[in-house]
């Protein structure tokens, strides 16, 4: 099991964020479509405790790639600040059909499904991704950094970034929110 530190970002011009990781170094390694699958069990346990179980299927934009199935268990978050701490635990596999019918073994049912686009780039030691909603574009784009405390730290310094901007919310929280609107 491993420890998941990151800080996400809400980001009003995409544009100026891509000149700002290309001047400090940080170097784009691919683009791709994620879907991503909320699986909880019929009860909702998992949601209740803050807990996510997601089953993403990654399509390679740019360079082109194999598609992959990840599977992803989140714990509940930690501590209160910007920076988010929570245990994770994921394996991927080219085996989607597998991944699917070993979830609804385990007594779990898909909750929410939702697509986004995301370039994914490295700064130094920091995993960068910059997410937008295609289908909700009232979300806008984030940005989050994924390393440890302190490199996050030195991170949104080189970016000139704020924890002001920093939004605590989950993607599948902000989902369910815009989703329940609708109805």
């Amino acid at each position: 099991m491993m420890l998941e530190t990151e800080i996400k970002l809400r980001v009003k011009d995409p544009k100026k964020i891509r000149e700002k990781l290309r001047a400090a170094g940080a170097l784009h390694t691919k683009t791709a479509k994620q879907v991503d699958g909320i699986f909880d069990y019929p009860d909702g346990r998992m949601k209740k405790k803050g807990e996510v179980m997601r089953l993403r299927v990654l399509i390679p934009i740019w360079p082109d790639g194999e598609r992959i199935a990840i599977v992803t268990r989140k714990g509940k978050k930690r501590g209160k600040g910007a920076v988010k701490v929570r245990t994770e635990n994921e394996f991927e596999t080219d085996d989607l059909k597998g991944a699917l019918e070993e979830l609804k073994e385990q007594g779990l049912e898909k909750k929410l499904e939702y697509m986004k686009q995301t370039e994914f780039w490295t700064l130094g030691k920091i995993k960068v991704t910059l997410d937008h909603f295609p289908h909700f574009p009232e979300l806008g784009y984030f940005l989050e950094l994924e390393a440890s405390l302190k490199e996050i730290e030195k991170g949104m310094k080189l970016l000139s970034l704020s924890k002001k901007d920093a939004v605590k919310e989950t993607y599948p929280e902000m989902m369910w929110k815009i989703l329940n609107k609708k109805k």
